[in-house]
């Protein structure tokens, strides 16, 4: 990830958050999301997934795991950062990304493709400048 995107530090399974900040004197449940995308102005939390979705707006919720969302919202709070986006693989029912969700007006999630069978950097351009446009 480094050399494309040189303006950004890219921290792969940052674990400084817990889901629970105090139990018997002890903080429980790290938070780790996959990939942390920073500079001084700007943190985008990536987290990849390997279930296969349905881009299609008729069926229910997309494929997507409702669990994953909670642990995208978790992250956002206790990371502080509202630019979030999951990462799942690209299929015939899958190749663009999904109408951005809103958590609240300050927390975005975009769940995007990954196609394997393309050129590495093109696909890791794109999400790049994908998580660049919801962040503005």
């Amino acid at each position: 990830f480094k050399r494309f995107a040189s303006n950004f530090d890219v921290l792969v399974q940052k674990s400084e958050q817990f889901l629970i900040e105090n139990h018997l004197q002890k903080p429980k449940f790290r938070l780790r999301p996959d990939i942390v995308v920073q500079n001084q102005d700007l943190k985008i939390l990536i987290d990849t997934k390997w279930q296969i979705i349905d881009g299609r707006t008729n069926h229910k919720n997309y494929g997507i795991d409702q669990a994953d969302l909670y642990q995208m919202y978790a992250y956002g709070k206790k990371y502080q950062s509202g630019n979030l986006c999951l990462i799942y693989p690209a299929n015939e029912q899958f190749i663009e990304p999904l109408e951005v969700f809103d958590y609240e007006n300050d927390m975005k999630l975009l769940v995007i493709p990954f196609d394997i069978a393309n050129d590495l950097s093109t696909e890791i351009q794109q999400i790049i400048s994908r998580m660049t446009y919801l962040c503005k």
